[in-house]
């Protein structure tokens, strides 16, 4: 009534030695019984299988993304490398760079500004009405088409041949300036043609004045570049000069006879004969001094490239009086000859006070200074030397930018604008006659002045011996409010044979002035957190 079921294992010649049933036998089998295929239709059925079953498996094999894992993927997951995440990336644990977590955000207080105060002079932030006039060939003094602060601004334009262009206000009511500044907010069209930028103020139609020099310096260490708002401030440990038919004077240790009872301001612009610029002033306007906050000044005692001589030779000199001082390393120098240890560092942020911020990271990037290279080199470098500091336990929280050159990058950023999303502040090395001193709070916390060069090769008032003596960068520090930031670079037992090089018994010198003067000494980052 059926099939015999039959398993079994096949035998030479095509038998089976079967079991069914438990019986076990031999089976002789026909081609007829196996079911031969007379008319070839199977084997035909199975070639086409085994083609079709092949390309198949070339088409699985060579498809882009066979099973839709891939597409999956790409929306889902960073690449090993780069990638870019769009929306909020939430994650559990850290995400590190160098070993560091990050954010790496600045770790001080940024203190950027400073609202009008006192009984200063009205009207300086030119809006309508405002009241000041010009001398200038050509100007615009409500110009609504340039401003950062209300509506309008007021502008001017130099003649181009070297001759001074002047925005003034005469015969304004008595006001007073003690314990004060002025801050100045201003652009000028091109800043190549500029020779200087002064300030002058006084009475009876500035007959006399006291004068501030604002800007003379060129080069990718200027303080503004073409078409950029910047802001300076102008404090009394700054006051160079004074003219107009006497009445005012500077005493031997930097003291002006009076800082009330002015009448007159006037800002002035001298090109340098290569052409006219336009200046854009958007405020002239009091605010409080550093004296307000260190009543008899403040000095930064600094240090850049990382030398052995400064923990030899200049560490002691400070330490005799206790004052801490900023090392702004060259990371790549450290633990090398001629250059202090990461450990000298630590001893001397841990027992002395002293900060330590970055110059570089790389040695050839600070040879060939952070202007020459793009903003992302300029953004990997400090990136890397921020998580240096942190991941080596110091606190500070400033970069000093080689060759003091904060300007553009290659592609049109800026040094100061990258130091800023890692650093508090950034120092320069702007310094001229009469406008060496910083104040306090700074105006460009990524600009800030000091003096470099101090050495008894130089002439001016980076000479140690012109600075100690009466009348000289420590006493118009000390007498006047100010916040004078020195740096020095290379310490030497014996005699300099270049700029950068401060003899031991110069350096001690200054140090033992600073004593007797009485003057508190504090690192850049310790005064920026004084704000409040």
């Amino acid at each position: 009534g059926g099939a015999w079921p039959v398993s079994g294992t096949a035998l030479e010649g095509g038998g089976l030695v079967d079991s069914v049933n438990g019986q076990t036998g031999a089976v002789t089998l026909t081609a007829a019984d196996v079911g031969a295929d007379p008319a070839g239709s199977a084997a035909s059925a199975q070639s086409a299988a085994a083609t079709d079953a092949a390309a198949k498996v070339t088409a699985h094999t060579t498809a882009a993304d066979p099973h839709g894992d891939r597409a999956y993927a790409n929306t889902t997951f960073l690449p090993k490398a780069g990638g870019t995440v769009t929306g909020n990336l939430d994650v559990t644990g850290n995400l590190t760079t160098s070993g560091v977590p990050l954010p790496l955000l600045p770790g001080g207080r940024r203190p950027q500004w400073r609202n009008i105060t006192g009984s200063g002079f009205p009207g300086g932030q030119f809006q309508t009405g405002h009241g000041w006039t010009t001398d200038a060939p050509s100007s615009n003094l409500n110009n609504t088409a340039a401003f950062v602060r209300g509506t309008q601004c007021a502008s001017f334009t130099t003649s181009g041949t070297g001759t001074a262009a002047n925005l003034k206000r005469f015969g304004m009511p008595a006001f007073s300036l003690t314990d004060q500044a002025v801050r100045i907010i201003f652009r000028v069209s091109d800043a190549s043609k500029v020779k200087f930028v002064n300030l002058f103020i006084g009475s009876n139609n500035l007959a006399p004045n006291f004068k501030w020099q604002l800007w003379q310096v060129s080069g990718a260490s200027q303080l503004g570049q073409s078409g950029e708002w910047i802001t300076l401030t102008a404090g009394w440990s700054s006051v160079n000069a004074t003219g107009g038919g006497g009445g005012y004077s500077i005493s031997s240790t930097g003291v002006p006879n009076t800082t009330s009872g002015f009448t007159d301001i006037q800002l002035q612009v001298i090109d340098k004969n290569t052409g006219p610029v336009t200046v854009d002033v958007q405020a002239i306007e009091p605010i409080d001094g550093t004296s307000t906050t260190f009543p008899q000044g403040v000095v930064s005692v600094t240090f850049d490239d990382s030398y052995q001589s400064v923990y030899d030779l200049a560490r002691p000199a400070m330490d005799k009086y206790g004052f801490p001082g900023t090392q702004y390393t060259i990371v790549e120098n450290l633990n090398t000859p001629s250059y202090l240890t990461t450990a000298e560092l630590k001893q001397m942020q841990d027992f002395s006070g002293w900060e330590v911020g970055l110059h570089a990271y790389g040695s050839t990037v600070h040879n060939g200074r952070y202007t020459t290279l793009t903003t992302a080199q300029v953004d990997a470098d400090m990136r890397k030397g921020k998580a240096w500091i942190l991941g080596n336990g110091f606190t500070g929280d400033g970069v000093a930018y080689p060759g003091g050159e904060f300007a553009t990058t290659t592609d049109g950023g800026t040094v100061d604008g990258v130091a800023a999303k890692y650093f508090s502040s950034g120092r320069t090395i702007l310094f001229q006659t009469g406008f060496c001193t910083e104040t306090f709070p700074p105006a460009m916390p990524h600009r800030l002045r000091a003096v470099s060069s101090i050495s008894s090769l130089m002439s001016g008032a980076e000479n140690p011996t012109n600075m100690i003596a009466a009348g000289g960068l420590l006493d118009k520090c000390r007498n006047n409010g100010g916040w004078l930031i020195l740096a020095f670079h290379k310490i030497v037992s014996g005699t300099p044979t270049v700029s950068t090089e401060c003899s031991a018994a110069d350096f001690a010198a200054i140090m033992d002035a600073i004593a007797a003067k009485g003057l508190q000494v504090l690192p850049v980052s310790d005064v920026m957190r004084y704000y409040s």
